[in-house]
């Protein structure tokens, strides 16, 4: 393959990595504006990151990242790991609103027995511990 030639996997990854760029900038409420300022691009180069048109370089994804609140290594294994939209929302979005939920929880507890018994319950449910049937 020569040095011009794009991967064929490219384009694919970019679209991915765009896709989920975009859910985290809605998810935050951020506009396009916000998002380029704090990273030092255009609005016009934030659109193109996330329709997948340019790559994002890594010191640019680094920042990228920090202005979504997420960490870079989450961002990408969700981005290049997952294969459909709804999987990237549930990743990027609803598990941020379910460990809010679970840290409101906490915050409830009465004491620190009632914290072990949750944290057992929830380790049961995520290490395959109980598949969730009674």
């Amino acid at each position: 393959m020569s040095r011009n030639r794009k991967h064929p996997d490219d384009e694919l990854k970019c679209i991915r990595l765009g896709h989920c760029l975009k859910i985290r900038r809605d998810y935050l409420m951020r506009t396009q504006d916000s998002i380029g300022a704090e990273i030092g691009v255009s609005r016009q180069q934030v659109s193109r990151y996330e329709s997948g048109e340019n790559k994002v370089s890594v010191p640019c994804f680094w920042r990228y990242a920090k202005a979504l609140e997420i960490d870079p290594c989450r961002l990408a294994s969700v981005a290049f790991t997952l294969d459909h939209k709804r999987a990237y929302q549930r990743a990027l979005v609803l598990d941020d609103t379910i460990e809010d939920s679970i840290h409101a929880l906490v915050r409830k507890l009465p004491d620190e027995g009632a914290l072990v018994a949750v944290w057992e319950f929830l380790s049961s449910k995520f290490e395959g511990g109980d598949d969730g049937e009674t």
